[in-house]
């Protein structure tokens, strides 16, 4: 691919700037344009193979194929059929949309390469409440924050959401042996972070632009389909509205059918969608910032289609499953 403007501008301001001075040197923070690990990790690559696209773009390249496995993990663990696993699969990581960040030299990708992994590991915590899972899920938000500024949304949605699983389990002995999990990702992050949030806040780098996290949803799809306008002006709302209805569905058989496959696994991700949204709506009123919009917004891709991609498992009829699952890898594989 040519080189892209953002892409340029990272490399002529950031590609020899010391990052590690970006806690408190504000040449680093002149835009949002640096993308912090991002930045250090390019640094790394073009020092070892020269400054070629290729080289420059590497991290992200790594990072998405972390994303692409951690997808392959999600589908075999949650689902048998292997026809099913594979449809499930295109539903994660066959967007063009998605798939172009992670051959940019921008910090999107690894943002949704991050929140993937702290995805499944959290689902993989709430099977036995295993404290290295846990750990997993914020050294992968971690990653996600460091790489774009944008992820504390879903720092905070999941670190809210594992306290209310928790609280609506009855298990406050779990939440008072693993806070510290929390605690200590926060003592790190809040000193690295508190100078560059508050010199890009000073210059609206966080103003985003989305009116309501409804506006950002379709904005979303809007981006996803890549153009496309089957229904003319409509078609990303209809796309929306299809999904949501399809989430609000999984979720109401699994609530109310608990022999349902995956069923903790669909109600955690479900409120985790919740926590999100709510996370977005308290810092609109708080601090007056708009949804996250455009790019911004890419981490919401595994959270909304990983509701579905789990409600896949719940069909038990092998036909049926394997007709479903060429029917829905067809459609996803088409848009590439």
């Amino acid at each position: 691919m040519p080189i892209t403007h953002d892409e340029a501008s990272t490399w002529l301001n950031y590609r020899h700037l010391n990052v590690w001075s970006c806690v408190s040197n504000p040449a680093c923070w002149g835009s949002a344009n640096n993308h912090w690990l991002n930045t250090l990790l390019l640094q790394w690559t073009a020092t070892l193979f020269g400054d070629v696209p290729w080289a420059l773009r590497l991290p992200n390249v790594i990072a998405g194929i972390a994303y692409l496995y951690c997808a392959l993990l999600f589908c075999t663990r949650y689902i048998q059929n292997n026809v099913l696993r594979f449809a499930g699969f295109v539903l994660l990581c066959a967007h063009v949309y998605l798939l172009d960040f992670f051959s940019l030299a921008r910090g999107y990708g690894m943002m949704a390469s991050g929140v993937m992994w702290a995805m499944y590991s959290m689902l993989r915590y709430i099977e036995k409440q295993e404290w290295r899972w846990l750990v997993m899920a914020a050294m992968s938000l971690t990653f996600a924050i460091l790489s774009n500024f944008t992820a504390l949304v879903p720092w905070m949605a999941v670190a809210l959401c594992w306290l209310v699983w928790l609280i609506v389990q009855k298990k406050p002995d779990i939440i008072l042996r693993h806070f510290w999990i929390w605690l200590i990702n926060a003592v790190f992050l809040v000193p690295v972070l508190i100078f560059p949030l508050k010199m890009l806040s000073k210059s609206g780098e966080f103003g985003w632009g989305s009116k309501n996290p409804f506006m950002m949803l379709i904005d979303l799809f809007v981006n996803l389909l890549y153009g496309a306008s089957w229904f003319g002006n409509f078609t990303a709302l209809i796309f929306l509205l299809f999904i949501l209805l399809l989430i609000v569905v999984i979720v109401w058989q699994g609530l109310y059918r608990k022999s349902m496959p995956n069923r903790s696994q669909i109600i955690f991700m479900a409120l985790l969608f919740i926590t999100t949204i709510a996370v977005i709506q308290f810092n609109q009123v708080v601090t007056g910032s708009m949804a996250p919009i455009g790019r911004k917004s890419i981490f919401l891709i595994p959270l909304l289609f990983g509701i579905v991609v789990l409600s896949l498992a719940a069909l038990e009829n092998k036909k049926s499953g394997i007709v479903l699952g060429v029917v829905i890898s067809l459609l996803v594989l088409w848009r590439i």
